[in-house]
This record gives structure tokens, C-alpha cells and sequence, in this order.
């Protein structure tokens, strides 16, 4: 209902808008100069009698799939006098669409009648159908990110719970049952794997809101989809994104995780960075390690850069002091077996920081079957190294490396969430690779088949079964890289 005709149209489900009616920083805004922007009654507003109040709104899961749903309540109380009926309503935002979509859409409600001082907990159920919308492929679907739910009397409701929708088909599921339920061990330490924070990436960044937001609830959301029915830790490896304010960003990693025993994390460091600070992290916040990554080369060249120009001395030298873990993620063409970085990390084991433990990420950054093909007889004479298998989906890096390396040198991880969540692979040609998003190559119908393409982080896990059936790897081995490896070296007490 709006405060004058200047106001038409007015609506509630309105979309976000860079020019905001309220902000401390914004150089222009949007707003009316005699009036206020809001109408005089929201939408959805109603009189009564008596007065209601909302409270303990609760959701039963942080994440779902398409083939999924979730339970949201919140008790509703009568707080008045009078006995009265209240329309207690659902809403939903979508954070993360292929067009934009409006602050708050109307997608349920009930009525309840109290007596004064009662009060009922309020159920709604929340389905994919409820997520569905006309996007930009010209269908009638939902799109998987990060929502928000809000309960409440009107449209004005600003108190809210978050959720996850994961891209997880029938299919999907089908292949875990057929192929790797009995494969993958009841256990699993997950030794790559990020939470991100969009609010904590400065506005003028190109990394912000690229991916949606990942906090430890909805990590365990996705570990639960992905790995029905296993019992899954974490070393978490801050989130590298341009623009990110590093202090502040560590210390929210820091408070998702703190108080369980069973998880460790590794430091996002750049070469910006104190060593004040960081030793400051370690000592009190009980980073076990450094995250260091190419994007943040004093070079700008994240292609070609060598490891001093993203990870300096300096730094070096207080992780050696402090005898810290660092997880690197290789630079230049041939990563692991480019000649300059087996220079580095052989001088780096063997003579001047010895007492630093090195995880190379990504087998070393072996995409393709070059790199750790080269390597490899490097690599394996050299002490502290260690590798974790996330997001690789060729065969041949993982039969190299199995068959030439200690597998207790071997962590399993995913570099989940965004990274392994499509559908499609990191797929090699010759010495190249590439990203490969199946749901985005109009061509491929798959018309010879009822069979399609799988979600990422199967197409990993199918491959590392293959490559441990050719290399004859046993039961305890694949227990040991799944977990026992990372509860030995981080000294987890999950027993």
C-alpha cells in the first residue's frame, strides 16, 4: 500500500539495485526526497486484535538437492490480550541466479489461531519446486547456490536462515551405489577444501560473488550429499580470491572451526603478509600451516611464476622456525616437473627448510599425465613431500603416481565445493587441460545413451578406483590415503 501516487508501482518482490535507498558508503542513491521509500504497509500486512511475536526460527538441513527437501519452522506466539488468528508467512531469496531475482519472493503461508500466551511451532516444507524460476536456458528450473528463508508476519521480515542447493541428479546417485559405495572407506579426511566468504572480498574485486558462500554447515551439507552415509573431517585451506581482506578472513575461518578437535586448517598467506601476523595466527589460532597461491605472485604472472615469487623467504624462514605444513599450489607450464621448481623444492627439502612439511596440490598439479611423469623419480627422493589427489579426473597422473610413489605420502582430498560440483571434469588434451561443464556444450545431447555425464567429484573418485585396481593398491592402503595418512601426520585423535 504506498504513501502517495508517486510511488506506482510499488511491489515487495522488487530486485537488488546498485543504487541503494541506505548506505553509509555509496557515492549515489536511490530515494525519494519527501517521502519515504517504503510503503506504509508492507505486503502481506494485517490488523488484529492482538499482537503475535516470531522466534526460534530453525532449518533441518544447511543443504539439498534437486531430489531433495528441507524443513524450516519457527514458534509463533500470541503476545497480546486477545485470542487471534495470525498468516504466517514463507519467503525465499535465490543469492545466486542466471538473471537476477527478487529480494524476497512470497512461496508459502499458514494461518494459526492462539489463545493469549500460546503458542505453535509453524512447519514448512521446502522442495525444488519451490527454487524453480524461467532462467536464462528458457526453462522452468532451479539453479544451484546459496538461499536465503524468512518467516514472518509480512514481507518487512529481516531474521532469516541459510541453504545450499547442490546440483545432485538421480544419476548421480545411482553411479555412488553402483560404483563406488562399496570402493570409498567409511571414513574420510578431506584435505582440500575451502570456506568462502563473499562479504569478506572487497566490492571492487572480480573474484566477489563468483562463487556462492561456503561456511563449515554448508561444507558438511555437501560432504553428506556427496558421501552418503560417512563420517567425514577436514584440513580446511583458506579460500584464495583477489581482493580478500586476509586478517579478516583468517579469523572468520578461524571461528567456524575452533573448538573441534577433529579439524585443522592452513593459513591463506600472501606475500603481503607480516610475519607478525602470521606467527600470531599459528601461535593462537592454531593454524598448522600455510596456504600460499600463484594468483598472489609479486609478479602478477600467476602462469609462470616461480615459488619464492608467491611464497618469499622471509616467510620461508618462519615456517621452517615453526616447523609448519604449507599446501602449494605449482606454477609454470609443466608445474611439477618443470625444472626450475624440482630445483627449488629439492633445495628447499634438503638444505635450507628442512623442517617444513610440503603438500602439492592438485598430485602436484599433474591435470595431465606430464607433470608427474617428469617429476617423479625427483619427487620421491625428496623428504616432507606429500601429495593430495583433489580435483583430478585423468587416470594417468594417479597410476603414476600409486605405482612410483609411498602411498603413505598420499592424502585424499576434493577442493570442494565449487570446484568439483558441475557436471563434467578437468579434462586433458595432450599436455593441456581444461575445465569442461558439460551442462554448457549445447551439442552434447547424448542421444546413444539413457547414461550422463557425472558431477566432478565422481568422475575423481572413479578415476583413483580404476588407478588402485591396475596398481593392485589393498584395502589398508586405500584407508590410509582416505584418512590414516592425514590422522597421522596432523596428529587428529580420531580413533
Amino acid at each position: 500500500f504506498p504513501r502517495n501516487v508517486g510511488q506506482v508501482p510499488i511491489y515487495y518482490n522488487y530486485k537488488n539495485t546498485g543504487r541503494p535507498s541506505k548506505s553509509q558508503k555509496a557515492v549515489t542513491t536511490s530515494a525519494y526526497s519527501d517521502v519515504e521509500n517504503s510503503p506504509v504497509y508492507p505486503f502481506g500486512y494485517g490488523l488484529s486484535y492482538t499482537s503475535f511475536d516470531y522466534s526460534d526460527l530453525k532449518i533441518s538441513s544447511d543443504s539439498m538437492n534437486v531430489n531433495q527437501s528441507i524443513i524450516v519452522s519457527v514458534t509463533v506466539a500470541n503476545s497480546g490480550k486477545y485470542k487471534g488468528k495470525e498468516v504466517v508467512q514463507l519467503y525465499l531469496r535465490d543469492l545466486y541466479g542466471s538473471l537476477t531475482r527478487p529480494l524476497k519472493e512470497l512461496k508459502g503461508f499458514k494461518m494459526v489461531e492462539l489463545e493469549p500466551g500460546e503458542s505453535k511451532t509453524v512447519n514448512f516444507t521446502i522442495d525444488n519446486s519451490l527454487l524453480e524460476y524461467y532462467t536464462v536456458n528458457k526453462k522452468w528450473e532451479s539453479e544451484p547456490g546459496d538461499f536465503n528463508v524468512y518467516i514472518g508476519g509480512d514481507s518487512n521480515v529481516e531474521i532469516f536462515k541459510k541453504f545450499k542447493l547442490i546440483d545432485y541428479r538421480e544419476h548421480d546417485k545411482n553411479f555412488w551405489y553402483e560404483e563406488l559405495e562399496e570402493w570409498v572407506p567409511e571414513r574420510i579426511y578431506d584435505c582440500h577444501i575451502h570456506m568462502l566468504n563473499n562479504s569478506l572480498i572487497d566490492d571492487s574485486s572480480g573474484h566477489k560473488n563468483v562463487f556462492p558462500d561456503a561456511d563449515l554447515e554448508g561444507i558438511k551439507g555437501w560432504h553428506n550429499t556427496v558421501f552418503p552415509n560417512r563420517d567425514v573431517n577436514n584440513l580446511f585451506l583458506g579460500r584464495p580470491a583477489l581482493g580478500t581482506r586476509i586478517n579478516e578472513y583468517n579469523d572468520w575461518l578461524f571461528n567456524q572451526i575452533k573448538g573441534n578437535s577433529l579439524t585443522r586448517a592452513h593459513r591463506l598467506t600472501t606475500p603481503a603478509d607480516s610475519l607478525e601476523d602470521i606467527e600470531s595466527d599459528i601461535k593462537n589460532k592454531g593454524f598448522q600451516g600455510l596456504k600460499v597461491y600463484r594468483m598472489y605472485s609479486v609478479t602478477g604472472d600467476m602462469a609462470n611464476c616461480t615459488i619464492e615469487e608467491y611464497l618469499p623467504h622471509e616467510q620461508l624462514e618462519l615456517a621452517n622456525e615453526l616447523g609448519l605444513w604449507v599446501t602449494l599450489h605449482m606454477s609454470r607450464e609443466d608445474g611439477c616437473g618443470d625444472e626450475k621448481n624440482l630445483k627449488d623444492l629439492t633445495e628447499f627439502t634438503t638444505k635450507r627448510y628442512p623442517n617444513i612439511k610440503w603438500i602439492l596440490a592438485h598430485i602436484a598439479r599433474s591435470f595431465t599425465y606430464r607433470p608427474i611423469q617428469q617429476g617423479i623419480d625427483t619427487l620421491k627422493n625428496l623428504p616432507n613431500i606429500f601429495y593430495d589427489l583433489s580435483a583430478v579426473t585423468d587416470i594417468r597422473p594417479y597410476i603414476t603416481l600409486f605405482s612410483e610413489e609411498n602411498h603413505k605420502r598420499i592424502f585424499y582430498g576434493t577442493d570442494a565445493v565449487e570446484s568439483v560440483s558441475f557436471h563434467g571434469a578437468y579434462s586433458a588434451f595432450g599436455h593441456a587441460h581444461q575445465q569442461v561443464e558439460t551442462d554448457n556444450i549445447p551439442n552434447l545431447t547424448f542421444s546413444h545413451t539413457t547414461n550422463r555425464p557425472l558431477i566432478c567429484i565422481y568422475e575423481q573418485l572413479i578415476a583413483m578406483k580404476q588407478a588402485s585396481i591396475i596398481c593392485e593398491l589393498d584395502k589398508n592402503q586405500l584407508e590410509d590415503i582416505f584418512w590414516r595418512n592425514a590422522v597421522r601426520e596432523f596428529n587428529v585423535p580420531w580413533n
